[in-house]
């Protein structure tokens, strides 16, 4: 537990120095576990803590993007699907090319797949085909570099073109209307009604309780 939080703390931190403009943010927690790794291989956390961590990783991801996945079903959104797909099977050419080239086994190629697009419910998908853990060396080997360079890729790309991107919307604002004794009475609809355009009332306070609309 101990090298766990390490590595998500010295991870953390280093992921904030910035270097040029360059910074590996959370990334660096991957690097820092690397390292605690090398030091001391027998810190390892149960295969537990992986299973719910990827869990929760897919979870987080699929309820933060699931409307914005199903709006893209649909207009130019599936233009951009079939682009990242095509990208997909490109890199997935590209492995098994560069694994025969190079002698590297199935098994291992299919893990610098899954590892090189970070893409760890790849990587179980690997193991299940390979009936073995031979995948995962492969995954190890790519996903540093799977991290680092799309980084940096990022990076050149935001110096060499000027990205037109709209501006954050301000954080919404919450202010406190306090009603004299003889507009206790006003109902909800009429508060409403009184408010001005972009004002919504979230919560009525009465009798030091608060309570929905």
């Amino acid at each position: 537990m101990l090298a766990l939080f390490a590595s998500v703390g010295i991870g953390y931190a280093l992921g904030r120095l910035s270097v040029a403009g360059f910074a590996l943010d959370v990334g660096a927690v991957l690097f820092a576990g690397l390292a605690l790794g090398a030091i001391a291989p027998r810190s390892a956390p149960p295969a537990l803590v992986s299973s719910i961590g990827l869990v929760m990783f897919l979870y987080g991801i699929g309820i933060q993007y699931g409307r914005q996945f199903f709006a893209g079903l649909g207009g130019t959104g599936l233009l951009w699907n079939a682009l990242g797909a095509v990208a997909v099977f490109v890199a997935l050419a590209v492995s098994v090319a560069g694994g025969a080239a190079f002698g590297v086994s199935p098994a291992h190629t299919l893990g610098m797949f899954a590892g090189a697009l970070t893409s760890t419910p790849t990587l179980q998908a690997a193991i299940d085909a390979a009936g073995n853990r031979a995948p995962a060396i492969g995954y190890s080997v790519a996903y540093p570099v799977g991290i680092i360079i799309p980084i940096l890729c990022i990076f050149i790309f935001s110096k060499l073109v000027n990205a037109r991107l709209a501006s954050a919307p301000a954080p919404p604002a919450i202010t406190e209307i306090l009603f004299a004794a003889h507009r206790q009475s006003a109902t909800v609809a009429e508060v409403t009604a009184a408010l001005p355009p972009g004002v919504h009332l979230v919560a009525i306070r009465h009798g030091r309780q608060n309570r929905l609309p």
